[in-house]
């Protein structure tokens, strides 16, 4: 298949499936084949890193009745042990659903030797090892996947990409969510937690629900979307990068702040900063 006839099919799917913002899906997916191709890629290739199309759909056909009915649900929920922390280079980050009751990890394209791995009942620490070397190294990204069982919980989730993804098509349950991104792209199907925090770099990232006590963004001409945020407190420091949330709770406490980046929450657009930084550095 061929990426007229990829992006053909996934705009199909995405109609039939009543997914809203098709122009934004269907634009992001084009460049990021585009970048695949001029990566030397085959188209084969390419779409075996982007995903199955029903699985992208999935992606973005979360029932929002469902996700609203739940709300912050997730407060009651007793959080496991585990603590998973990973920072690539070069290399993205994908979870999928476990067949059984263990977490797996598998590697494609990487050569483990560049990172040090451990990985134990109570933790899995993936770390890259050859940071000074890394404009020596250039070549093909690869992936690493995490592989979780349904409902499992965690006591900690940190991912930290150069130049990588981050991929989920399954619902996360941790106490603590931390990203921090520099030139990557992050699609996120559902996170439970009690606080979340993500830092962008020239990168995009976007969530179905994410059902929060606090949430923190902080972006770098970094855009960031949320389907539904359920968060008691949101904090977002923004520049030039804009951040989306289209459904959010009324009773959320909201601290913003905008360098030359919009910040829209529901229907309401928040005031961008710009302006009064600069009439404040004439007084």
């Amino acid at each position: 298949m061929m990426k007229d006839e990829f992006l053909r099919r996934l705009e199909e799917r995405l109609r039939e499936n009543n997914v809203s913002n098709i122009d934004d899906v269907i634009s992001k997916y084009r460049k990021r084949y585009d970048f695949g191709l001029e990566s030397g890629l085959s188209d084969e290739e390419i779409q075996s890193m982007l995903g199955d199309v029903d699985e992208i759909v999935k992606l973005y056909s979360n029932n929002t009745n469902e996700s609203s009915a739940k709300k912050n649900d997730f407060k009651n929920q007793t959080f496991g042990n585990m603590r998973i922390d990973i920072e690539t280079v070069s290399d993205s980050i994908t979870f999928e659903r476990s067949n059984d009751n263990t977490v797996h990890l598998y590697f494609e394209n990487i050569n483990e030797d560049s990172y040090d791995i451990k990985k134990s009942d109570n933790e899995i620490i993936i770390k890259y090892i050859n940071k000074k070397f890394f404009s020596l190294n250039r070549r093909t990204g690869g992936n690493i996947i995490v592989s979780v069982p349904e409902e499992m919980t965690f006591s900690s989730i940190k991912l930290a990409t150069v130049s990588g993804d981050i991929d989920s098509t399954i619902e996360l349950n941790t106490r603590t969510f931390n990203i921090e991104m520099v030139s990557g792209d992050s699609e996120i199907k559902e996170v439970n937690c009690n606080d979340i925090r993500f830092h962008l770099v020239s990168g995009d990232v976007s969530f179905g629900v994410i059902r929060s006590s606090l949430t923190e963004i902080s972006t770098v001409s970094g855009d960031a979307e949320m389907d539904c945020l359920y968060t008691d407190d949101l904090k977002v420091d923004s520049i030039s990068g804009d951040v989306i949330i289209h459904d959010a709770l009324d009773t959320m406490r909201e601290k913003v702040s905008s360098i030359s980046g919009t910040i829209k929450i529901k229907d309401r657009n928040l005031k961008n900063f710009k302006k009064n930084i600069k009439e404040g550095f004439r007084k």
